[in-house]
């Protein structure tokens, strides 16, 4: 599954569970007392709004994680084995350190590495 299907995927059941949370009763209580619903819409509508907020960052965080543990596992570094019992134990904190660490490390490498090839010589224009 990519990034793109699972932002939406988090982004349509927020999104589903919001109207539940705003319409679940058409006399609403605080404290025990009845009071109009449309003065509790504001913070509802906020909770909801870092509801999926937070869903997108731990979304983001989850890819990221998985990203770099399929890279531990498949590429040729140092100290494959703790990198990876370190991600699979700790999380995307650890994911994240290794993101900076090694894998642009490698990816800078990997393009320094790569040679161009000479332009092959012009025939003169007559």
């Amino acid at each position: 599954m990519s990034m793109k299907h699972l932002i939406r995927l988090s982004v349509t059941a927020a999104s589903l569970a919001l109207p539940m949370l705003v319409s679940a009763a058409a006399v609403c209580e605080l404290n025990g007392r009845p009071v109009p619903c449309e003065d509790l819409k504001g913070p509802l509508m906020a909770l909801g709004g870092f509801f999926i907020v937070m869903m997108v960052i731990l979304v983001v965080l989850f890819a990221l994680w998985l990203w770099m543990l399929i890279h531990a596992a498949s590429k040729p570094i140092e100290n494959k084995a703790m990198w990876i019992v370190l991600m699979v134990l700790v999380g995307p904190i650890v994911s994240i350190v290794y993101y900076f660490v090694v894998k642009r490390k490698m990816d800078k490498q990997a393009t320094a590495v790569v040679p161009q090839q000479p332009m092959p010589p012009v025939a003169p224009v007559q």
